[in-house]
């Protein structure tokens, strides 16, 4: 009975101790993502066109057989048998099941990393929602703790008045920032609520208010190098380019005579018993080479637009290069602004902490009155949030780079 009532105890506490943590919500938002299954299909799609053009080099082989009676005065010619065997290629200059083929075969490289791509940026959103909610999560504890000590402050301003220690301004400053802690506290609540509504959302889950897991914040993080060519977006636009590239090389092959080669293999069988012993044998070759004068100025024009649209695309890159430059150098100067902050903010919550334990120690030998004490751990908190919150920007400006530079997101993604 007193097993039973333990459990039953330590539901309640198990259940409040839940917790979200980013790699089951990454894996669940996977899984859930509807864009992502859309991507899937995509690429399956450009994969069976790809395996369907592949089919198209190879030769045309067919079989065949049929049976035949005609009703005529002369039994011996009543019937006929027959069975063919053929096969046949056509190879041109500009062969259009080889041209088919290495588009299909291009896009459905292309599709793959676009899939890729799409998953990476999906997993780079939710990683930014969850260390915004993160941010706030831990705002939001803090400077409920700071609202403590602030209705404190008052509450001994007020006491102080009364031994007339203290002014009616002492008490409105007081008051005045008792008030901007609860609108403060009422703003983070407002956008913590709307942060983990967008995380939840975008995992198309449902939210069951736990909370979610801290990061690791590491001190220790090198910059990756300045290469834009890991970009996605630019080799996005390279591979465009080559497509452009082969687009042209086939306009170009326009230009020229038409020239087709084709060979034709058959086999046949014809009796007027099944027996099929007269055989038939035919090879066929067969070289034309022809040239139309109207086409020779159509394909001159696709070839300026595929030209002009090459040139557009490279523009395009150029002007994609000399953006991801700039910001790589922008976010650069981000985060080393936020790591001098750093820097500066452990030294403050070091040196409020000291003050801290220097007022505890004074306000038990009665030597600070409790107004001086509550300030000194209003500042020590205070302290405590600008170096947290500075700790989740960083996570996020670093995770900027990464995902610019197409480098691991969490070093896992």
């Amino acid at each position: 009975m007193k097993k039973i009532f333990l459990i039953l105890f330590c539901i309640p506490l198990i259940l409040s101790a839940q917790i979200y943590y980013l790699d089951d919500l990454i894996d669940n938002g996977l899984q859930n993502n509807l864009s992502l299954k859309q991507a899937q299909l995509i690429l399956e799609n450009a994969n069976s066109k790809k395996i369907a053009s592949q089919w198209n080099l190879y030769p045309d082989v067919s079989v065949g057989s049929s049976h035949k009676e005609y009703f005529s005065d002369k039994p011996q010619n009543a019937k006929d048998n027959s069975f063919d065997f053929s096969v046949s290629k056509n190879i041109s200059l500009n062969d259009q099941a080889w041209f088919s083929y290495m588009f299909n075969n291009f896009d459905y490289e292309t599709a793959k990393i676009q899939y890729d791509f799409k998953k990476k940026s999906f997993i780079y959103q939710i990683i930014n929602d969850y260390i915004a909610v993160l941010n706030l999560q831990k705002q939001f504890n803090l400077l409920n703790e700071n609202k403590e000590i602030q209705q404190m402050i008052v509450n001994q301003s007020k006491v102080l008045f009364y031994q007339q220690k203290a002014t009616s301004f002492d008490v409105s400053q007081s008051e005045i920032t008792l008030l901007n802690a609860e609108i403060s506290i009422l703003k983070v609540k407002n956008d913590l609520a709307t942060k983990r509504k967008q995380l939840f959302n975008n995992l198309n889950m449902i939210d069951n208010n736990y909370l979610l897991s801290d990061l690791e914040f590491n001190s220790e993080y090198s910059i990756p190098e300045h290469d834009i060519k890991a970009n996605n977006d630019v080799i996005l636009l390279e591979r465009e380019i080559k497509r452009n590239k082969l687009s042209l090389t086939q306009n170009n092959l326009k230009l020229f005579p038409s020239l087709n080669l084709s060979y034709n293999y058959s086999q046949g069988y014809v009796s007027n018993t099944f027996k099929l012993d007269n055989k038939n044998t035919n090879h066929t070759v067969m070289l034309s080479l022809s040239y139309s004068f109207k086409d020779f100025f159509v394909d001159h024009q696709s070839k300026i637009q595929t030209r002009n649209i090459k040139r557009s695309n490279e523009l395009s890159l150029t002007d994609k290069e000399n953006n991801l430059t700039n910001q790589y150098s922008q976010l650069s100067d981000e985060l080393g602004y936020l790591e001098n902050l750093h820097q500066l903010y452990l030294k403050k919550v070091k040196q409020t902490n000291e003050n801290l334990s220097i007022a505890t120690e004074r306000y038990k030998l009665g030597l600070i009155p409790q107004l001086d004490f509550d300030k000194a751990r209003y500042e020590f908190l205070d302290a405590k949030i600008a170096l947290e919150s500075n700790q989740y920007e960083i996570i996020s400006k670093r995770e900027n780079i990464n995902f610019l530079m197409s480098k691991k997101l969490l070093n896992k993604w």
